[in-house]
């Protein structure tokens, strides 16, 4: 059994070994037993952060918005209430139509969608204030999980974990599976390591400059 522990700033962490890992007989399996970071990831980003007010064009500053801070963003004329029944935004303007741009989907609508004035609005979306749903931690050593990729498809990937963070912004983020899940390491001589960490949507995670460290572990699949 071998324990390796990467950590770092970068959207990807890399670990150079002195002496490689024999793995000729590919009798070798990995696993995530710890993953430790800050929930630093913006809802807003430049992506994502435009809207439509009196036939003008505006952005609001990148970063990580709930409901009472995008209204002091947003115009004046556009209110904003959070219903904690149905989990759906309320957006009403006045005076004039209001077009939510990218910031659609931080509202639970769809993007560019024209709000007339004088009514209240309710997103047809859960509001999307957490940023991320799931972290798909990805090695590159690893014949990992297999996905579906359309109705009838699905592909192979070298994810050796997937967990929901139950964490706000600015709270650590720390998880420990009671029952790591080992892959086969497709590599027949390891010299390097390298761990990357996508959403949902199989996009890149960047954790804003947060220290990240993955424990990993290393046994023979005969063991």
């Amino acid at each position: 059994m071998i324990v390796l522990h990467l950590s770092g700033t970068t959207p990807k962490l890399r670990l150079n070994l002195h002496n490689e890992i024999d793995n000729q007989n590919y009798n070798l399996k990995i696993a995530l037993i710890g993953f430790y970071s800050m929930y630093l990831i913006p809802n807003v980003t430049k992506s994502s952060n435009t809207y439509f007010h009196k036939g003008e064009r505006h952005n609001i500053p990148p970063g990580q918005y709930n409901a009472s801070t995008l209204e002091t963003t947003l115009p004046k004329e556009v209110l904003l209430n959070e219903n904690h029944v149905t989990h759906r935004m309320e957006v009403t303007p006045f005076a004039e139509n209001f077009n939510v741009g990218t910031v659609g989907k931080l509202l639970g609508f769809k993007n560019n969608s024209e709000l007339k004035p004088e009514e209240t609005h309710i997103g047809q979306f859960l509001p999307k204030f957490l940023s991320i749903e799931t972290f798909n931690i990805h090695c590159n050593l690893a014949r990992g999980m297999i996905i579906a990729d359309g109705e009838y498809k699905h592909k192979e990937t070298n994810i050796i974990a997937t967990f929901k963070p139950l964490t706000e912004f600015l709270e650590p983020i720390a998880y420990e599976p009671q029952y790591p899940l080992f892959f086969p390491i497709q590599e027949s001589h390891v010299r390097s390591i390298e761990i990357s960490v996508s959403n949902e949507l199989h996009e890149p995670i960047s954790f804003g400059g947060a220290i990240t460290s993955v424990i990993l572990m290393i046994k023979n699949d005969d063991s």
